[in-house]
């Protein structure tokens, strides 16, 4: 048997199709605005990598033999001068820092100590190893500067001042002074 589609069973299946249609053309809608408003675009991923920085030790500061009671300096340019040789990435902009001893130990009995100072001019730098042509700067403080465009070498010098007080233990004093160096990222 067949159904009979009445008027108003005609018009329920158009009133259906309709109604389909328009949440199909809703629901889609915001699909294709929102794909028109998109954009996208590319970026390149860099990264340069530095040559090592290395530090040398080069020479210890030597205030060699003192008498009691009386201060001893060595500056930066004198021969007993400390020094360091750097080597990096040539060109790049480096700190320069030091970790300073405030008193030498005697090397027989710690308990004992002898006063080490370092002025605003106790240290240089150079591209070239040349102290006496080299920047002054506060080893307290530390310097940025940069390694040498050609080579990447850089040279640090460091002097100070000890002071044996007028009943100074005699003997052999010491300490560290350590050179730390790292590329500021200029």
């Amino acid at each position: 048997m067949r159904d009979q589609i009445t008027p108003r069973s005609k018009d329920m299946g158009t009133w259906n199709v309709k109604v389909l249609f328009t949440v199909m053309v809703l629901t889609l809608l915001p699909l294709g605005a929102q794909a028109q408003g998109q954009g996208s675009a590319d970026i390149d991923v860099l990264a340069t990598v530095l040559e090592t920085l290395t530090v040398t030790a080069v020479n210890d500061l030597e205030f060699g033999d003192v008498v009691q009671g009386q201060s001893s300096t060595v500056s930066p340019e004198d021969a007993e001068a400390g020094s360091f040789f750097v080597n990096g990435e040539a060109g790049s902009e480096v700190d320069v820092t030091f970790s300073l001893p405030s008193v030498l130990e005697q090397t027989f009995d710690p308990s004992l100590t002898m006063d080490i100072d370092f002025s605003p001019t106790s240290a240089r730098h150079n591209t070239s190893d040349d102290a006496s042509a080299g920047t002054s700067f506060d080893p307290d403080t530390g310097a940025t500067t940069s390694l040498d465009f050609a080579n990447g070498e850089l040279f640090v010098y460091i002097g100070g001042t000890i002071d044996p007080t007028p009943t100074q233990e005699p003997g052999n004093y010491e300490g560290t002074i350590t050179l730390t160096i790292e590329y500021t990222g200029n």
